[in-house]
């Protein structure tokens, strides 16, 4: 049986029934094709022949991802909520200014506060314990230069504090100076706080399976996340 076909421009054909199969094959036929043979009353879609219907378009991945990361950010209060894996917004969490550079990945854990009822029977066991429930979430965290910068700093200051402190702990101890030693012990504090309270840039406040509990960014950041 010969066929005949449309290639948007002019009729094409006659072709033999095994050339017109490898066209179908090589896509060239498609199900939106006009076609006809000997015994069609009238040139028809091959789609209606065959009873194939045009496929459907295929959503992008990508865009699917973009919307869903997107569309997975909410602010609960003072604290953002995101889903693991999802893609904030490009503006400084500490400022809202346009972020600066690839954002700064950050490995965020977290751990029930009734934990820390261990340190009434043993810090090693806090530690361990710790160690072990700790959940844990990565997230990418936009920032500016000046933040990033200013937070880079807090950590150097902070590891330069505890350093010294340990040195002068020792040399206290070699020394036998308590006064040397008190005064390596709020060394090693200050460092301490200046890590915790300058050098972290977000902090998690809870984690779950799917989720994840954000503080430390900026309200008008925030502000323009929907509630």
């Amino acid at each position: 049986m010969d066929w005949y076909y449309s290639d948007g421009q002019k009729q094409q054909g006659p072709i033999s029934e095994t050339e017109f199969n490898a066209l179908v094959d090589a896509g060239l036929i498609q199900p939106s094709t006009m076609v006809w043979h000997q015994g069609l009353g009238d040139w028809q879609t091959h789609g209606s022949l065959t009873g194939v219907s045009e496929p459907a378009k295929v959503p992008s991945l990508s865009e699917s991802i973009s919307v869903t990361r997107t569309q997975d950010i909410r602010r609960e209060g003072s604290v953002l909520v995101m889903a693991k894996g999802a893609q904030l917004p490009h503006r400084c969490v500490k400022c809202n200014k346009p972020a600066e550079g690839e954002p700064w990945t950050k490995k965020l854990s977290y751990n029930h506060p009734a934990i820390y009822l261990l340190l009434l029977i043993n810090i090693l066991v806090l530690l361990v314990v710790a160690a072990l429930t700790s959940k844990k979430a990565t997230v990418d965290v936009p920032v500016c230069e000046f933040h990033r910068a200013k937070v880079k700093g807090a950590i150097k200051l902070s590891w330069a504090l505890c350093l010294s402190a340990i040195v002068l702990i020792v040399c206290a101890i070699g020394m036998e100076s308590g006064g040397l030693g008190l005064f390596g012990f709020v060394t090693l504090l200050v460092g301490i706080f200046v890590g915790i309270g300058r050098g972290r840039l977000v902090y998690a406040s809870k984690i779950d399976q799917d989720h994840l509990w954000m503080k430390g960014v900026c309200p008008e950041y925030l502000d323009e996340l929907s509630r």
